[in-house]
């Protein structure tokens, strides 16, 4: 068990002196934080609280001068994406959100939180704890007791057959707090999948290009806010705020930002009945790897694979990181990516089933989900080929654990020879 690498890199930086303890062991609720987080048009807000008290909601909004509900579940889990179901931890500034702490907890000798894994807490002092949370809105944030009769306010409940009610204004606000948008200019979120249909939502910054891409079913575009400009081999079009246009399948594209934006895409295709039965197609596999692709060791895997049952491969690496304007004219960077995977897709090739190679976003886990949104037929496995572990950054990162938790998808690690 690990806790959430933002965790660990936000309890480092902060240099206190901290202790895991096993979640079942004997803590005061009163000494133990909670979180929950809250949404409203101008995005969201983790409120921390003892873990015995429930949350004043009408009292927070009233201090704070906003309208906030409760944040449903997946919208949670889409901001807490290292962290498993039900372990959020209390500082919203690891994951680029504001917090709001009840000053109960500020006054104890020491604290328990989640850490973001399941079977684990955190304990530091007092102080420490509050030192973690300065920048925080405080006050008194906890609901009266049940006998005086008040109620705490609930999250809304969606209607019956409907399966989310989303709120994007929530979720663009929040987009634009997270590292991934103030470093790259564009920050993602997965809202909804399904095997007819796949809605992303995407907030980019001024003269931010998306680099081209392709997708193999048709495609939505709604622009929320913003304009952008979309290029493909036939021209290029701008699609302004309140504005939707088509795309067709199997086009190369390309989107650029000239303004603070924010879109959804939806990208759908029609079921095949022959879908329904996973025995109707080859097993799909993703291997993901750099450095190690096209090694021994990934060889012996895919021959496992073959041996087990029909199955096609992509094989996706990478990109080397370079400045944004490069990827409008296919830079040097991609190019020399893409020569890098040339050899080891022509060496699985040769085992005798198809092997297609594809350039990724330079962060692992936006390189997977950039691809899972254009992949009309998902894969049944990821494959993560990695060096040894003394010398390895995605073992050092959790990668194979990060990914399972993040896209539900079985990963199977090899590591190289050397």
């Amino acid at each position: 068990m690990m806790i959430a690498p933002r965790m660990r890199l936000y309890l480092d930086t902060g240099r206190v002196a901290y202790s895991l303890v096993p979640r079942a062991a004997l803590i005061s609720p009163d000494a133990r934080a909670k979180a929950l987080l809250l949404r409203d048009d101008a995005g969201y807000l983790l409120a921390v609280l003892p873990a015995a008290e429930r949350l004043a909601l009408d009292r927070v909004c009233s201090e704070l001068g906003r309208e906030l509900e409760f944040a449903s579940e997946q919208e949670v889990g889409a901001i807490f994406a290292d962290c498993d179901a039900g372990a959020t931890p209390p500082f919203g500034a690891a994951y680029g959100i504001p917090t709001a702490v009840d000053e109960a907890l500020l006054c104890l000798e020491e604290v328990c939180f989640e850490v973001g894994c399941d079977g684990l807490l955190a304990r530091v002092r007092g102080a420490d704890f509050a030192t973690l949370l300065g920048g925080s809105a405080r006050g008194d944030y906890r609901a009266p007791s049940a006998s005086s009769g008040s109620t705490t306010p609930r999250a809304r409940r969606p209607a019956d057959g409907l399966t989310h009610v989303l709120s994007l204004r929530s979720f663009g606000a929040g987009l634009r707090g997270q590292t991934e948008y103030q470093r790259n200019g564009h920050a993602g979120m997965l809202l909804l999948k399904t095997p007819e249909l796949r809605v992303v939502l995407e907030a980019v910054g001024t003269d931010t290009i998306l680099c081209t891409h392709v997708v193999h079913g048709p495609t939505t575009l709604l622009v929320l806010e913003g304009t952008l400009e979309v290029t493909t081999k036939r021209g290029t079009f701008r699609v302004a705020e309140g504005e939707m246009a088509s795309l067709p399948r199997e086009e190369r594209r390309e989107i650029y930002s000239p303004v603070d934006s924010l879109f959804l895409l939806a990208l759908g295709r029609l079921a095949r009945p022959e879908e329904v039965l996973a025995a109707a197609r080859p097993r799909r596999v993703l291997i993901l790897a750099n450095r190690t692709a096209g090694g021994a060791h990934l060889v012996a895997a895919v021959r496992e694979r073959i041996a087990a049952g029909p199955c096609e491969f992509v094989l996706l690496a990478p990109a080397v990181e370079a400045h944004p304007r490069a990827a409008r004219e296919e830079g040097a960077a991609r190019d020399e990516a893409q020569r890098r995977l040339d050899a080891p897709c022509a060496r699985l090739g040769e085992l005798g089933v198809p092997v297609r190679g594809t350039i990724g976003d330079v962060y692992p886990l936006r390189a997977v989900q950039d691809l899972l949104l254009v992949e009309d037929e998902g894969f049944d496995e990821i494959i993560l080929s990695t060096l040894p572990e003394p010398i390895s950054e995605w073992r050092k990162l959790d990668l194979p654990a990060r990914i399972a938790r993040r896209f539900r998808i079985p990963v199977t690690q090899v590591v190289a020879e050397e």
